[in-house]
């Protein structure tokens, strides 16, 4: 089974304390193999069923390379030349966590990738009247970050699709688009929104432990929970 998360649009930017908690990361990083990188929250898959080999950075299996060791390549079932996400590190641990708990007998290969529309997205992003009036600051410093109309302006495009081949072939995909500033502006109201969902309700299971918003709360929950939120405008999601 391939899970692939592909962007379409990423319109926002970073913060200084990003760019330094990363450099920090790096600095600071335990000494581990790729795989154990890649598996670092989920420890409990067995080797057999690890599919990834490092944390971030790969391409779809469905994908064609643009050289054997490129990093970049044409992935047929987004009809779109791709390039990995560059949050993939951060992000893909959590998701194979909850992908192993969820699916713990399943050999499931999870990668990140953008769509080269995300830089002409960005590009017309940034050519805003108010870009001119208060511009992104660059070099920035921990405690700087983007300018205010960044953080309302911007916006995230997104696919999920899961996709099983074989004699039980099967494929579902799901649409995501959001307002705000995916990075700041989005994630803060996407954290309070799902953290007021949580102190409603009991944990999904009724378990505790190491738990991913997906774990916690159900897909169909945080779906209908981001649907609702700043007056039905913060997230849309369709299914095909």
């Amino acid at each position: 089974t391939d899970v692939t998360i592909f962007f379409s649009k990423l319109n926002g930017l970073v913060s200084g304390a990003t760019i330094a908690a990363g450099l920090d990361a790096e600095a600071h990083k335990i000494a581990s193999t790729p795989q154990e990188e890649a598996y670092a929250l989920a420890p409990q898959v067995p080797v057999a069923l690890r599919a990834n080999s490092v944390a971030g950075g790969e391409l779809p299996r469905s994908a064609t390379r643009s050289s054997e060791e490129g990093m970049s390549g044409y992935d047929p079932d987004f009809s779109s030349a791709i390039i990995p996400y560059i949050m993939a590190y951060i992000d893909a641990p959590t998701v194979r966590r909850s992908l192993a708990m969820t699916y713990p007998n399943d050999a499931i290969f999870f990668s990140e990738v953008m769509g080269s529309s995300v830089s002409a997205e960005l590009s017309k992003f940034l050519l805003d009247p108010q870009a001119i009036k208060d511009p992104p600051k660059m070099n920035l410093a921990p405690g700087e970050g983007p300018p205010e109309w960044t953080l309302e302006k911007g916006s995230l495009g997104a696919q999920g699709l899961a996709k099983r081949t074989g004699d039980s072939a099967k494929e579902a995909r799901v649409f995501m688009d959001c307002h705000n500033d995916p990075g700041y502006g989005g994630t803060a109201k996407w954290s309070i929104e799902l953290a007021l969902l949580l102190s409603s309700r009991v944990v999904r299971g009724g378990s505790g432990g190491y738990l991913t918003p997906t774990l916690a709360l159900g897909v169909d929950a945080m779906m209908k929970t981001l649907s609702e939120a700043d007056g039905g405008t913060l997230c849309t999601f369709k299914f095909e």
